[in-house]
């Protein structure tokens, strides 16, 4: 099994905050058939 973690210092910015919850989810459908784990920290 492979996963692929993504990291991004907070920010109080809750606009920021969603960024990486949405590139996250892009990186996700790019890369399905090659890691089945990705998340983000």
């Amino acid at each position: 099994m492979k996963a692929l973690v993504i990291i991004a210092h907070g920010s109080r910015k809750e606009e920021s905050n969603h960024e990486i919850e949405y590139l996250t989810n892009e990186v996700r459908n790019l890369v399905k058939n090659e890691f089945e784990i990705v998340e983000y920290s």
